[in-house]
């Protein structure tokens, strides 16, 4: 879960067109996803990469630009606006209490 959201980030970060679906869907992405929380398995509380999963639903798309597979030829795009997510991080928080890589991520939003 963690890599696909990284991806849709990333590729939110390639042009203006991109960047604006990005940000006009990753509020009600972030409400979808929330809902696995209550699931048996949960995605967030799997001992290796609940963290991971929870902290991707915070975008942080520049990261995510670079590397062996990257598509970008211009400037990436950071198309994250932290006012966009304010009515949703009182959803995600349940998933992201104690984990520290969700603490880095609410963390990078607000910056």
């Amino acid at each position: 879960m963690s890599n696909l959201l990284h991806g849709l980030a990333a590729a939110g970060a390639e042009n203006d067109r991109l960047a604006e679906a990005a940000r006009d869907i990753w509020p009600s992405l972030l409400r979808h996803a929330i809902g696995y929380l209550s699931d048996d398995p949960s995605p967030y509380r799997d001992h290796h990469w609940g963290d991971w999963a929870a902290a991707a639903l915070m975008p942080d798309p520049l990261p995510w630009t670079q590397g062996l597979y990257n598509e970008v030829v211009g400037e990436p795009i950071d198309w994250v606006r932290a006012e966009d997510l304010v009515e949703v991080i009182d959803y995600w928080l349940p998933a992201a209490r104690g984990e520290v890589k969700s603490v880095d991520a609410l963390i990078g939003i607000l910056q």
